[in-house]
């Protein structure tokens, strides 16, 4: 299990020195906030936040049992144009996590979204300076190679009721889905080239499902029964993919 910290101050700025600031406190912006855990997909992590005077406090405690493994804070925005600032100042202060602050322009999943990574700061208040144009594109957490751009700011803007803001714990752990019944390789298919005809009890392999990298390990056909796993960050996204597929033929969660 681990505690994360988070305490947040968000400043965008032009070279002509206007700003618009997102200053959380308990009469401010910060009951814009809140607290999204893995329970959507059946984990057991818990986070909370807190307003202060001047600041959001937010705490999570990190389960990887039951398949969870992620808490977060996030921010849907107002309608607010940002395609004439250069620049974010971020305020903060957590315990030594890694973090990142990501631009998406869709709530769409598999729409790609914009990244710059934060450094921990073992408990002590760090104010850094972050170029719009230093957020690289990233594709479900692969990254693209590619800087955010003026036109992509302007993007925003137009699509600004759907975009939101979300602190991400990066991390290498896994989340795990196990999927049983007699349509597991129907669902499969949907998302991943891979002919499941032949995939056999006791063997696995290494794919893709709908564009997140994935281990499919097979465990019985008698009914069918598989365990897939895909990185923690993909989890929220992986259950959504997953539970999609299975409208067709109904499914219950465990």
């Amino acid at each position: 299990m681990k505690t994360q910290l988070i305490i947040l101050l968000f400043t965008f700025s032009m070279l002509q020195q206007d700003t618009y600031k997102i200053d959380f406190g308990a009469t401010k912006k910060g009951n814009s906030w809140s607290v999204v855990n893995d329970g959507v997909m059946g984990g057991l992590s818990r986070g909370s936040m807190k307003l202060t005077e001047n600041s959001i406090l937010f705490r999570g405690d990190i389960s990887l049992d039951n398949n969870g493994g992620f808490s977060s804070l996030r921010r849907s925005f107002s309608e607010f144009d940002i395609s004439n600032f250069n620049d974010i100042e971020i305020r903060y202060r957590s315990t030594g996590i890694s973090l990142a602050l990501t631009f998406a322009v869709s709530r769409r999943w598999y729409v790609p979204n914009y990244k710059v990574s934060l450094d921990g700061t073992s408990s002590k208040w760090k104010t850094t300076t972050i170029k719009l144009t230093d957020f690289k594109k990233h594709y479900i957490g692969k990254a693209m190679n590619e800087q955010l751009k003026k036109e992509t700011l302007k993007e925003i803007k137009e699509k600004l009721l759907e975009a939101d803001f979300a602190i991400t714990n990066v991390s290498h752990s896994r989340a795990i889905i196990q999927i049983e019944g007699k349509n597991t390789k129907e669902i499969l298919k949907k998302g991943c080239p891979f002919n499941f005809n032949e995939l056999k009890k006791d063997t696995c392999l290494n794919s893709t499902y709908n564009g997140m990298s994935v281990t499919i390990d097979m465990l019985d056909d008698n009914p069918d029964k598989v365990r897939i796993f895909t990185l923690r960050s993909f989890g929220e996204s992986f259950y959504h993919s997953i539970t999609d597929a299975c409208l067709e033929f109904g499914y219950k969660g465990i």
